[in-house]
């Protein structure tokens, strides 16, 4: 009996909210070179993202005529971007590590019944340029942006996290201990 309710436990918190989105709208990888330069560009023509939002963490794989992503793993940052670790292949050369940023929008249009998730790089070493920096391999120092867009034509439930810029409760409070400063100042006046 303790083996099958743990059974049931494992496999109720593990995949209650673990969704996997097929790309298959309009998905678009860029290389670009130290000086912001396009090297290479390119349309996904296959792929899946798969992420746990129990866990906060999951993970992906993606393909075009340039590019195979794999290895992709997929954490939860405070703010609510994504770190996205893994592993690209590029016009030939193989297992180019690269780190990045990524933000999740996500709409529901419940006149169309119709669930979008807009997907995009951030700007992950503060360069100015959006996408992942490549840190090992024959691309190092190069950057992987990547932006796409998956619709579906039914309600599906949002499993990431909503991506904000600064952090809400990080903002409230650093906003109300400025209050208490100024008040304080001019309590002494």
């Amino acid at each position: 009996m303790k083996n099958l309710l743990a059974a049931f436990l494992i496999m109720f918190t593990g995949s209650v909210s673990a969704e996997t989105l097929w790309l298959g709208e309009t998905q678009t990888l860029s290389l670009y070179d130290w000086s912001g330069s396009l090297t290479e560009s390119s349309t996904l023509d296959s792929g899946w993202i798969d992420y746990d939002g129990v866990l906060n963490s999951g993970s992906a794989e993606m393909s075009s005529a340039s590019f195979f992503l794999h290895d992709i793993i997929l954490s939860e940052n405070v703010n609510g971007s994504l770190n996205v670790d893994g592993y690209v292949d590029i016009l030939g050369t193989t297992n180019n590590l690269f780190s990045g940023l990524w933000a999740i929008d996500y709409s529901y249009y419940e006149t169309d019944d119709v669930t979008i998730f807009d997907i995009r790089s951030l700007d992950f070493d503060g360069d100015g340029i959006n996408g992942a920096l490549i840190t090992e391999g024959a691309y190092v120092g190069m950057t992987l942006d990547f932006y796409g867009e998956v619709s579906f034509l039914a309600y599906v439930n949002n499993p990431f996290p909503i991506y904000s810029p600064v952090p809400v409760p990080a903002a409230v409070w650093l906003f109300g201990s400025g209050l208490l400063a100024l008040a304080g100042i001019a309590r002494r006046r």
